[in-house]
């Protein structure tokens, strides 16, 4: 058998034991196998092999002959009179985003023992809670005295000015959200060609379009979007496309094509309709907004708070406030240090720590890491290129993916 020539290492204030590891095997097909290669020490009889006192997945191997006592082995270790491995799968589970229902089903179809019941289920998540919380504590005191060291020790400190940046895909959900809720209360102000759900669909995206394409315009950003309202006003008799581009105003299009006389309007949004809107236009024009979306930020789901506790207790499963903490806890372990936390939660519910899941966590923080100075370099060097040629790729990029919705049909 291999050995690890250091049994056990501690990696900061980590204790690895090497020699530690969890293996699924075909209980029958093993065991029958060795029953028929070996024989008692003592008495050089045939033996056999039992399994005895189940709880979920850990057990006791029974190892008897016929004439001397038998031996107890237990398939895992013991935490006050509980097995290791029971505790084990349900903080994986719940890292994973899974609960008892969904460990059931794993067992299931794994071909593997019925899971523990529901009663000592919620006393595990108990304890696992206790320990997320002890860990994020500390996770969370450590922060602020990192940032308080960092920011103590960084010369320009005094008189800078905190702006706050919008995440753009946030700043658009708001114009879908506020035209819902007029439409909702105002009556009569839905129905065939007035503010229909297909229409306020429209408009957000060119309302989040008229931002994306003028990251570093104030003022083109506020003309492009009043230029979507105006656009869906117009008549043939009063055309209103005054801020309109003529990359996607079919109006611009014929006035530059000199064939005005052959165009004419779809019919236009009704006049009650607008003064209607106008107000939300107003509000969600403003420069205040506005200069916060300079720069087109956008938050990074994949890599955002909210987004890492989903993972954990997913939105479409109901879950109790006992497990939302503990997925909040874990999250915000996680944002803080990385995965080593894990471990550390898990040396607090006094699980041993082995080789495999301590390799994990080392691998998966070094290349998070990584991945963030891959981005930040690349940011740098973007912010130092040229605007107009930033423009030009970022107006490209958004043609080439809002196809047949990159602008207002007329």
């Amino acid at each position: 058998m291999y050995r690890w020539r250091h049994p056990c290492v501690k990696p900061g204030n980590l204790f690895v034991k090497c020699e530690f590891g969890y293996r699924i095997i075909n209980y029958f097909t093993v065991f029958s196998a060795i029953s028929q290669h070996v024989k008692c020490k003592t008495c050089n009889s045939d033996i056999k092999f039992d399994e005895t006192s189940p709880r979920g997945l850990g057990f006791k191997i029974t190892i008897s002959c016929s004439n001397c006592p038998r031996v107890e082995i237990p398939s895992s270790s013991f935490i006050k009179n509980a097995y290791e491995i029971n505790r084990r799968i349900v903080l994986t589970m719940r890292i994973l985003g899974v609960g008892l229902t969904g460990i059931m089903k794993f067992y299931a179809f794994m071909e593997l023992p019925r899971p523990i019941f529901q009663s000592f289920y919620d006393r595990i998540v108990d304890t696992i809670s206790i320990a997320t919380a002890t860990v994020r504590e500390a996770s969370m005191k450590k922060a602020a005295k990192d940032e308080k060291k960092k920011s103590e020790e960084s010369e320009e400190i005094r008189g800078i000015t905190v702006e706050k940046k919008e995440c753009i895909d946030h700043v658009q959900k708001r114009m879908g959200t506020r035209l819902r809720n007029l439409k909702n209360t105002v009556k009569n102000l839905g129905g065939k060609g007035k503010l229909t759900n297909k229409l306020i669909d429209q408009l957000t995206i060119y309302y989040g379009l008229a931002i994306r394409r003028n990251p570093n315009s104030l003022k083109n950003m506020k003309n492009e979007i009043w230029a979507t309202l105006y656009h869906k006003t117009s008549t043939d008799e009063n055309p209103q496309h005054e801020l309109c581009s003529e990359s996607w105003c079919n109006w611009k299009k014929a006035q530059a094509a000199n064939s005005l006389r052959d165009f004419h309007h779809k019919p236009p949004l009704p006049a009650d309709v607008f003064e209607k809107l106008k107000p939300i236009y107003v509000n969600l024009s403003r420069d205040e907004l506005l200069n916060r979306c300079l720069g087109g930020y956008t938050q990074n789901s994949n890599e955002s708070f909210n987004a890492t506790v989903w993972n954990l207790a997913p939105k479409s499963y109901l879950s109790g406030k006992k497990v939302l903490q503990i997925a909040t806890d874990i999250a915000v372990c996680n944002f803080n240090d990385g995965l080593s936390n894990i471990l550390r939660i898990m040396q607090v519910l006094e699980m041993t720590i082995g080789p495999q899941s301590y390799n994990f966590c080392v691998e998966a923080d070094a290349a998070r890491i990584k991945h963030a100075e891959v981005s930040l370099s690349d940011a740098a060097k973007e912010a130092h290129s040229s605007l107009k040629s930033t423009k030009k790729e970022n107006e490209e990029a958004n043609f080439n993916l809002e196809g047949q919705l990159y602008g207002p049909a007329d």
